[in-house]
């Protein structure tokens, strides 16, 4: 009978508690030392490390941290070409600066509303817009949603936001869209942004608090504007898988595999 060997998978996605001792075959996993696990923890939420954002400069010093770090404890390399690495490719989304909300009478600034205080980016989609309209409440459940001219949608609940609804929107007239709650369904899993090739890219929208939006449909109601500018921005990138393999120092044919990113 044909003997297969035994492996044992770790995907861990923190490296503190198993390379904050020095590993070794046969080591006492009891005897770490908490010490290195706080200096470790601050070494890798400093600024240095910049968030360590996969794909970039400071994604690619985190990956030879943990790399340094698995070899330190006397883990073999198990990635590409004898190395600990496995590249991967990636997609990410952020918003950019580009975001504006405020209400105006004519040209003159009514009151405006602040990024990350008063409403947030909606939607993972790549986008770039800017618009100047009335708001008009636009209820998504209603078939027979009317077209009308430079008009941002003001949608208290947006359901399944996808390319196709905005996409809608936009060509019934609709320069922007306004919520204060949704449900976008176009974050793919393992991913954070898709690129929007429809002419839904072109229709800035945002995510609003509920008092947010309740006075924007009274300033609408009163006969003002809303000054709407966002911008979304998907990129993919390459990063890498970080792979040990451990051997057993009971079992010669059982490993343990461990995996960070």
């Amino acid at each position: 009978m044909k003997h297969f060997k035994k492996v044992i998978f770790l995907i861990v996605a923190s490296v503190i508690i198993f390379t904050s001792c020095s590993v070794k075959v046969g080591y006492n996993p009891h005897n770490y030392d908490a010490d290195n696990i706080i200096k470790m923890i601050g070494e890798l939420s400093s600024k240095s490390f910049n968030g360590r954002m996969a794909g970039t400069p400071y994604g690619i010093k985190t990956e030879e941290y943990v790399a340094s770090k698995f070899k330190k404890a006397g883990l073999k390399p198990a990635g590409v070409g004898g190395t600990f690495y496995q590249e991967f490719l990636g997609v990410s989304g952020n918003p950019t600066p580009e975001y504006i909300l405020e209400v105006k009478d004519g040209n003159n600034m009514v009151k405006g509303y602040k990024y990350g205080k008063d409403y947030s980016f909606f939607t993972y989609m790549s986008h770039k817009g800017e618009a100047t309209g009335r708001g008009v409440p636009v209820n998504l459940s209603d078939k027979n949603i009317k077209g009308v001219k430079n008009a941002i949608a003001l949608i208290k609940y947006f359901k399944d936001a996808d390319s196709n609804t905005l996409s809608m929107l936009y060509k019934k007239g609709y320069t922007g869209v306004i919520t204060a709650s949704g449900d976008p369904s176009d974050r793919r899993k393992g991913q954070f942004g898709v690129n929007d090739m429809e002419v839904s890219s072109k229709l800035p929208r945002v995510c609003v608090d509920l008092d947010v939006f309740d006075e924007l449909m009274d300033y609408s109601k009163k006969g003002y504007t809303i000054h709407l500018k966002s911008s979304f921005e998907v990129k993919s990138f390459k990063a890498r898988n970080v792979i040990g393999i451990l051997n057993s120092n009971r079992k010669s044919d059982d490993y343990l595999i461990i995996s960070a990113h």
